[in-house]
């Protein structure tokens, strides 16, 4: 069936030393096992070769077909349009892929024997024989292929519609926050202000349990006043241009510590600061400052009694991104269970109580940071053992 189109060009085979193998057995045996269905068609359009595949998937023996116009695995509808397509191919053979593009919108379809239709990938390439000019078409069912590509498009779809419905959700939330920090500062000052003037000019003739309660006024009012003034900053940056530029770390961490100079003032005896192995990165000199500010008090603020401060800022990188770097900031304070981690990072969340300062927006603002520059920001600790916080930055060029 298949020595007119295979034996023009072959040559014998040795697959053992001493056992010759003819070509046509060889090329047959290839055709049978070949995973794919597969059609040979002259000059005239007609199946020249069909092998064992083309039964499973048109349902039709290979016998059937030999002879028949390849249109005969055409659906109906475009067989007409399909002799066109044959006819200027054979002017201009040359190796062609199609169908397989699963972006295509007009799939390319086969016909079954029973006339129901599937979408197909094929691809062709032709041969010069002797006894003429043969095309060669590979075919395959796409159907699972395209199925698949329609879930991604949907699920890429309905991705883009919720990432467009938050980042609006998010707009207004800020939009919300900045305007409602705005409003409130007028009554905090106004509840301050006259608190103090009742507590400096008519404490004299008001009880002591009347002072007292305009101090603990007082403060609600500062307190609520820092609130504000963190949830400013939280929403400022989502707005906050990023300029991304080749930042020193090492000089952007000891800038840090030295704004801590108070609160590490507050530290006895005085806290100890390592640092290895910072290099460079890729981001935006502030708000990376503040990424440090954040975690290097958190390290300061949450130390043990009675025990000496010691704080390690390095960077690390991870094998599967060799173009991203690690930061840490480990600490030996009181750490926490982790079992509240994924409370870390919330806006106003704390795991400690009252006896430690703080609004709970420090680690947030970490996070929304880090975020901006396309990392990820994770914390490991124990009780008691302390903390380690990491975050990931692009890596910069240059040492």
């Amino acid at each position: 069936m298949m020595s007119d189109v295979c034996a023009e060009s072959a040559t014998a085979v040795t697959a053992e030393p001493t056992v010759l193998l003819t070509p046509e057995p060889l090329l047959a045996a290839f055709l049978e096992s070949a995973p794919d269905a597969i059609v040979v068609i002259n000059q005239e359009g007609r199946i020249a070769v069909a092998n064992a595949q083309v039964q499973r998937l048109f349902h039709y023996e290979p016998s059937e077909l030999l002879g028949q116009p390849v249109e005969v695995l055409v659906p109906k509808r475009l067989r007409a349009a399909h002799v066109g397509h044959r006819e200027g191919y054979a002017r201009a053979p040359r190796p062609r892929l199609m169908g397989d593009t699963l972006s295509d919108e007009s799939p390319l379809y086969g016909c079954r024997k029973d006339g129901s239709e599937f979408p197909v990938g094929i691809s062709l390439s032709s041969v010069q024989t002797a006894h003429g000019a043969f095309v060669l078409a590979d075919i395959r069912d796409i159907s699972a292929q395209i199925e698949a590509s329609t879930k991604i498009r949907v699920l890429c779809q309905n991705l883009q519609e919720k990432v467009a419905e938050s980042e609006a959700l998010n707009a207004e939330l800020e939009s919300f926050s900045y305007s409602v920090s705005h409003d409130l500062r007028a009554p905090l000052r106004a509840i301050d202000g006259f608190s103090k003037i009742l507590r400096d000019e008519y404490a004299p003739s008001l009880p002591d349990e009347a002072v007292r309660y305009l101090s603990i006024v007082s403060q609600s009012a500062t307190q609520m006043g820092t609130l504000i003034d963190d949830l400013l900053r939280f929403s400022r940056l989502g707005r906050q241009p990023l300029v991304r530029q080749t930042v020193r770390v090492e000089e952007v961490v000891r800038s840090a510590w030295t704004e801590l100079s108070v609160l590490v003032a507050e530290c006895e005896p005085e806290p100890r600061l390592i640092l290895s192995n910072l290099t460079v990165c890729q981001a935006d000199p502030g708000l990376l400052k503040q990424v440090f500010v954040n975690l290097l008090s958190n390290a300061l603020k949450y130390r043990r009694s009675g025990h000496p401060v010691t704080i390690e800022v390095g960077q690390t990188t991870r094998g599967d991104d060799p173009a991203e770097v690690v930061y840490f900031v480990k600490d030996n304070g009181v750490g926490f269970d982790m079992k509240y981690s994924n409370k870390l990072f919330r806006v106003f969340q704390r795991l400690h109580g009252a006896e430690y300062e703080g609004t709970g927006i420090g680690l947030a603002l970490v996070q929304r940071i880090v975020d901006r520059h396309g990392g990820r920001v994770w914390a490991v600790s124990e009780p008691g053992l302390g903390a380690t916080f990491y975050f990931t930055i692009q890596k910069g060029g240059g040492g």
